[in-house]
């Protein structure tokens, strides 16, 4: 459980290399893709040949297929690159250090399969048009 102050307060500091809090090498370690090629193959529908796990999030995979597309789950994530979570009571966040876009949503609406629901995919659409 967690206020949207409370994660933008997370999100500030992985930003800022820890921002004090913890050190550099740390968020670099949390943010370093650790699944095997054998996982993201066999779980397609949560890497999409995009994505990885780091230490308790999600980060862009080590060496993603092609950078530019959506990862092949049906309806595509159109989550941007990046670090973050999605979660099964109805919240996605990600941080796009490329980019500098920090997108936070938080829903109450249970997940229903591991493709993100509509609510979601028009935010992050949203998202990336106030950037564009």
């Amino acid at each position: 459980m967690s206020t949207i102050d409370d994660l933008d307060a997370v999100t500030a500091m992985l930003a800022a290399d820890g921002g004090g809090l913890l050190s550099a090498d740390s968020v670099r370690l949390m943010l370093q893709d650790r699944t095997s090629e054998r996982d993201k193959a066999e779980n397609e529908i949560f890497f999409g040949g995009r994505s990885g796990w780091g230490l308790m999030m999600a980060v862009l995979a080590a060496t993603p297929a092609d950078p530019g597309s959506l990862p092949s789950v049906p309806g595509g994530w159109g989550t941007p690159d990046g670090y973050g979570w999605d979660g099964g009571s109805g919240t996605t966040w990600r941080t796009d250090p490329a980019t500098g876009l920090t997108g936070i949503l938080l829903t109450q609406r249970m997940m229903t399969s591991p493709a993100l629901p509509p609510v979601a995919r028009d935010f992050w659409a949203a998202a990336r048009a106030a950037c564009a």
